[in-house]
């Protein structure tokens, strides 16, 4: 069987590729079954061989290639007509790191082949990202109120790797606690205020292209606008104090 994994959420690609690896058995004899390839100047022939080899004291061999279709292979009608014709004790996984288009013959045949599996990994958005959070510090153990998460998707933006990091330190910082917007404020506040200062000064030195720029890329991540603004004014408010 063949996986094709891709998209710009590298974070939920390792632990959807550590999902898969956890149901293949031992641990050990597994790591003695996997081969990993990057994609840049690996031949069909090295590909195959790794594939057909049969599998150690095991059932199972993973076959891992990261960033294949980047390099353009010269070999992909090849490579798709060898795909159906997989071993059976072979599960071959593609990742790549950003989304490829829907009739990407690849993703066409991961998804019509009865051997096939494709996923694309985005990272989320505005409401989809506080939804992210939300669920990701309930499994956590913890509990979050509404403006924390605000807060916190504001601070990290929608890298779910740092997110993860700092939901954990909340947690345990506030173990049986709700967390609350003062705690992100405490524990997260470098990313947040690194960039509401690039906005300020954007503001300040009137550069409306980088202004706007920043504006729309904390409101991509998540960001929300009546925070935002009251981060402008507060800023404002201190140099006017000082």
């Amino acid at each position: 069987m063949f996986y094709l994994f891709h998209g710009d959420d590298e974070h939920s690609i390792r632990e959807t590729l550590a999902d898969l690896q956890s149901k293949l058995g031992d641990p050990d004899m597994l790591e003695l079954n996997t081969t990993r390839f990057n994609g840049a100047g690996l031949s069909l022939a090295d590909l195959q061989l790794a594939c057909d080899a049969l599998p150690f004291l095991a059932d199972k061999r993973l076959v891992i290639v990261t960033d294949l279709l980047a390099s353009k292979p010269d070999y992909l009608d090849r490579l798709l007509t060898y795909l159906p014709n997989l071993p059976e004790t072979t599960r071959l996984v593609f990742i790549e790191n950003r989304a490829l288009p829907g009739n990407h013959r690849l993703v066409r045949l991961a998804k019509e082949a009865p051997t096939g599996f494709e996923r694309v990994f985005k990272r989320p958005q505005g409401g989809q990202l506080e939804g992210w959070i939300r669920q990701r510090v309930q499994e956590a153990g913890g509990t979050m109120t509404g403006p924390a998460v605000q807060l916190l998707a504001a601070n990290a933006g929608n890298d779910l790797a740092i997110l993860d990091n700092e939901i954990e330190k909340l947690v345990l910082y506030r173990q049986d606690q709700p967390i609350g917007p003062d705690d992100v404020s405490l524990l997260c506040p470098y990313v947040a205020e690194a960039s509401i200062f690039d906005l300020v000064d954007a503001i300040g030195e009137r550069n409306g292209s980088k202004a706007a720029r920043l504006l729309h890329k904390k409101l991509t991540e998540g960001a929300d606008p009546f925070y935002l603004f009251a981060m402008i004014v507060r800023q404002f408010r201190l140099l006017i104090q000082v």
